[in-house]
């Protein structure tokens, strides 16, 4: 994502999702997947399903950030 991107991603999350400090980096261009970071989970990358339901938006997650590239650049390359 580009810079504005991300911050209107950032702002849209924390719109839908107040509860949360959710802080986006990638998102997928085939669904509503956005990988974020959350400020409470340590090196993890949580994948939320944007625009779910409060409560519903949690898609996925990855211990680290190298886990979490390691899976895009398959899906990626899957994709292709």
């Amino acid at each position: 994502m580009t810079t504005e991107e991300a911050l209107k991603k950032y702002k849209g999350l924390q719109d839908r999702y107040p509860c949360r400090q959710l802080f986006p980096f990638a998102c997928r261009q085939d669904c509503d997947d956005v990988a974020c970071w959350e400020r409470e989970a340590d090196e993890a990358v949580k994948i939320i399903h944007d625009f779910a339901s409060p409560g519903w938006e949690d898609s996925g997650e990855y211990p680290d950030l190298w886990a979490w590239f390691r899976d895009a650049i398959d899906e990626t390359i899957q994709w292709e």
